[in-house]
């Protein structure tokens, strides 16, 4: 495929498989992830059991690795996301996590990736399939079928809570376009982005003020 110079690679690459795809179902997997052996066959007969619903997340085994180069110095315990209990409120307001990792939707054209995004390049989808369809449109599909790694020099990995509190405000103030974000979406999804920013100052702060002892000590 060609390589934009602009916008996120992902999510061009995306744009380019949805275009050729024939399918009835699209799903996603990074390749540094896997799926179940019976995930195509599970997805299917749950979307065939739900023909109301336009697009589903099954459940993910996830672990935060810690690397080096090629060398991993930790590797973080595993945990269940999202939870059985999770709500789209949940996922919309970030209190469960969505990832797009075993993520499947109807094939429709109108949806595009928006390359303009990285870090909620996942979740900014989301928006559209909700938005597009309604929020009845999703179903947690409560099957374990991914198995999700995040290392720490991936696109998540390397960011920051500055980097985090700059997208999600960019989609805020794009909230015209995702009708799925109600008032009170909105509200707490601010209270995110200034936790964010407050984190970010912090950690400035604490960067310079251990900048100064350096400096002092030597």
């Amino acid at each position: 495929m060609p390589h934009p110079n602009l916008g996120f690679g992902l999510c061009h690459a995306r744009n380019l498989g949805m275009a050729t795809a024939t399918g009835e179902l699209i799903a996603y997997l990074d390749d540094d992830n896997t799926i179940a052996p019976k995930f195509v066959s599970s997805v299917q007969q749950f979307f065939h059991q739900h023909p109301q619903i336009q697009c589903s997340m099954v459940q993910q085994w996830r672990r935060r690795d810690q690397v080096d180069g090629n060398l991993l110095v930790r590797s973080g315990p595993p945990f269940l996301s999202p939870t059985a209990t999770a709500t789209i409120e949940d996922l919309l307001t970030h209190q469960e996590l969505f990832d797009s990792n075993g993520f499947v939707h109807r094939r429709q054209a109108a949806l595009r990736w928006n390359p303009r995004y990285r870090i909620f390049a996942d979740y900014e989808f989301f928006l559209q399939c909700l938005s597009l369809w309604g929020p009845d449109c999703f179903q947690l599909h409560r099957a374990v079928l991914v198995d999700y790694v995040q290392r720490s020099d991936g696109i998540i990995g390397r960011s920051s809570y500055q980097e985090w509190a700059i997208e999600l405000e960019q989609i805020l103030n794009s909230s015209a376009l995702y009708p799925v974000l109600n008032h009170q979406t909105q509200a707490q999804l601010r209270q995110l982005v200034q936790r964010w920013c407050d984190r970010a100052a912090r950690r400035t702060s604490n960067a310079k003020r251990g900048a100064s002892i350096a400096a002092f000590s030597s």
